[in-house]
């Protein structure tokens, strides 16, 4: 996901992740029907959300609507923001077709120093183990993910703090 790695979602050290994601809603930038996601609370989500910046708050919604419709929706109230030599498609193992595409709402040039952004990707992937040199897809759903990032700070201000 996601912007976020393995599909988990960050959450402060020692909380339960799904008390500690960001409470964000904002009522012109959510689809209409999604569904909110929260992560199951298991070890590998519980790493993965100690390692977000403590600036950062991010929230998830699934929704039935196909990835175009979705994007749509994003393309009228933000910028569409390709990432350099990322590449936009992609094949799970299974041969399912992965899509995954990104919305700047802040007029930003990038995601290192845009303030509000939101990534959008089907299927949804819930999780992802590596073995050896293969990874693993769990909890694969033909839905649309929806996470939407938000900060308090730029990228150079985390390192200026004490």
């Amino acid at each position: 996901m996601p912007g976020c790695p393995n599909g988990q979602y960050r959450a402060r050290r020692g909380r339960h992740a799904s008390d500690t994601l960001s409470r964000i809603t904002r009522p012109d930038r959510d689809y209409p029907g999604a569904t909110r996601y929260t992560p199951p609370d298991t070890e590998a989500t519980r790493q993965f959300t100690d390692a977000l910046r403590p600036d950062m708050k991010i929230a998830a919604w699934l929704s039935d609507d196909s990835f175009e419709q979705v994007l749509g929706f994003y393309r009228a109230i933000g910028k569409e923001y390709t990432p350099p030599k990322k590449p936009a498609e992609g094949k799970l193992p299974s041969g399912q077709h992965l899509r995954k595409a990104f919305v700047i709402f802040d007029g930003a040039s990038d995601l290192v120093t845009s303030h509000q952004w939101i990534s959008i990707q089907r299927p949804f992937i819930g999780g992802v183990t590596r073995q050896g040199e293969k990874l693993e897809y769990q909890d694969v759903r033909d839905v649309t993910e929806i996470v939407l990032t938000e900060k308090t700070s730029g990228p150079n201000e985390q390192k200026k703090k004490p």
